[in-house]
């Protein structure tokens, strides 16, 4: 696919166009599991895996939680507002689960573990 504006993630030395499926090196190395992945126009938006994890016991009662769910973007900064050639974690989301990402056409949507939907992106025409 086309590496303008590093929407492939792929880093500064890896901006052209790619023909071949290439390994995000970034998340291979972090041992990060990816659970959703979506492209837009220019940009791409990745979603780790969802799990659910023993966090304890409460009145013998075992308790688990739901961890993952990291978003991450790339792309130009006309439309993630700054540019990010390598994926790059969204800070403000951060304690938040996110179990599915989509990437439109200039605009992301996630929906959250709590049933939210949060929005962003170019909101003209």
């Amino acid at each position: 696919g086309c590496g303008d504006g590093g929407r492939l993630g792929l880093g500064y030395e890896d901006m052209e166009t790619l023909c071949e499926p290439t390994r995000v090196e970034s998340f291979w190395q972090s041992g990060e599991l990816i659970g959703s992945v979506s492209c837009g126009a220019a940009h791409t938006i990745v979603g780790s895996a969802v799990e659910k994890k023993f966090a304890g016991e409460t009145g013998g009662e075992r308790i688990k939680q739901l961890v993952g769910g990291v978003v991450y973007v790339a792309g130009p900064s006309h439309i993630l507002g700054r540019s990010c050639h390598s994926f790059e974690r969204i800070e403000s989301i951060v304690k938040k689960v996110v179990v599915q990402v989509s990437a439109g056409y200039s605009h992301s949507a996630l929906a959250t573990s709590e049933g939210e939907l949060l929005t962003w992106g170019n909101n003209r025409g």
